[in-house]
């Protein structure tokens, strides 16, 4: 089941051109029939085509041999004129997963038309469609506590995905509870401000049109899209990081994470059943059984994400390797390398992403997501 905001809609729009001199009326109009391969050609026409979706639409043309030809790709709000004929067939797919959305045909109806008339036909490409929320669930960024930048937490699933309600569950609020406290414990008591309402983790529920396979097939940009995604349904407020839990398949890595400046984002996700390779499963490890259960390697994993969105670790770092992490203990929480990873201790020697002596390079002990919120607090670069 897909769920969606608003109601999508796509505008054919087709406008009849008289083709040559002789002829005083025109015979074309619209229908919409799938699976028409285009036929020899009749009169000359254009179609207009007006995406009114919050996705790209990709536009192609169906040759006689039922081939699909591409021709345009139509950010949303944007509007596309195609010269074309009567008996021509042309298909709408969603650009990001092929879905078939829609199919033109121009056909002669018999019915004598004024040379210039235009026909319109509204497709309702997708009927709005709603899930029954579960008890206590929210689908929505509820009112916060408090004002200010902070980390909102999200329970993604892709469209035919398994809702295993880890936000209902108390698996996510433990997990997060459980790094927060180690985080404090590492830092003398400072943690990041996460969302809270009514004094209680505000987590959201979304489901995603695309499928999981659909998804997986971004391959390292699995990311990108997801964040694109919980943008278009509006969940990308400035003063927001959003931690993401995606129940789905990532087949290169078990997270994914804005790096500012070289990348700007505002999501850091977990792919909860990634396949990195053909040894290793992401959901192998369980969350933390309890806030105060230590943290393990779903709760770190998140953590380096999250510390890759806000700018660790900055390539100006005495230790920086591989874009964003440390090279010199593989204990430390940013550590990438030929080590296992088994991290313990935030900045390792404290000289690349916390609390160091470099006036020049980023030190996230100021960011503007700590709990309680430094004198001078900074912003992740580059972001607004």
């Amino acid at each position: 089941m897909r769920l969606y905001p608003h109601l999508l809609w796509l505008v054919a729009v087709l406008s009849m051109v008289i083709a040559a001199t002789a002829m005083t009326a025109s015979t074309a109009s619209v229908v919409a029939k799938l699976e028409d391969c285009s036929v020899e050609a009749a009169g000359a026409t254009t179609v207009t085509f007006t995406n009114l979706r919050n996705r790209p639409v990709s536009i192609f043309w169906v040759n006689p041999r039922c081939e699909e030809v591409f021709y345009q790709t139509l950010q949303p709000g944007s509007s596309y004129t195609q010269p074309t004929f009567v008996s021509q067939t042309w298909r709408m797919r969603d650009t990001q997963s092929a879905e078939l959305l829609e199919e033109v045909l121009a056909a002669s109806t018999g019915q004598s038309q004024t040379p210039g008339t235009t026909f319109q036909l509204y497709l309702p490409l997708v009927t709005q469609m709603t899930e029954t929320p579960a008890p206590g669930r929210a689908t929505v960024n509820r009112p916060d506590d408090v004002s200010g930048y902070q980390v909102h937490v999200m329970y993604v699933v892709p469209s035919d995905g398994a809702d295993r309600q880890l936000d209902l569950d108390g698996s996510l609020a433990n997990s997060v509870l459980s790094f927060q406290n180690w985080l404090a414990e590492q830092t003398g008591g400072t943690r990041l401000r996460f969302d809270t309402y009514q004094s209680t983790l505000d987590i959201t529920f979304h489901r995603l049109s695309q499928t999981d396979a659909a998804l997986a097939g971004y391959g390292a940009f699995v990311r990108d899209q997801v964040e694109s995604s919980i943008h278009a349904a509006g969940f990308n407020e400035p003063n927001k990081l959003y931690a993401v839990y995606y129940d789905g398949t990532s087949n290169t890595a078990c997270g994914g994470a804005a790096w500012p400046p070289a990348l700007i984002g505002n999501a850091a996700v977990l792919y909860l059943q990634g396949l990195p390779n053909e040894t290793v499963s992401c959901s192998d490890t369980q969350f933390a059984s309890s806030p105060a259960a230590p943290p393990d390697y779903l709760e770190f994993s998140m953590l380096h994400e999250i510390f890759h969105t806000l700018g660790a670790a900055p390539t100006c770092a005495a230790r920086h390797v591989l874009q964003g992490h440390v090279g010199d203990s593989s204990s430390d929480l940013m550590y990438s390398g030929p080590l296992p990873w088994y991290p313990s201790e935030l900045d390792y020697g404290r000289d690349d992403y916390w609390g160091h002596n470099n006036p020049d390079c980023l030190d996230l002990s100021q960011s503007v997501f700590l709990d309680p919120l430094p004198a001078n607090p900074i912003l992740p670069p580059g972001w607004p």
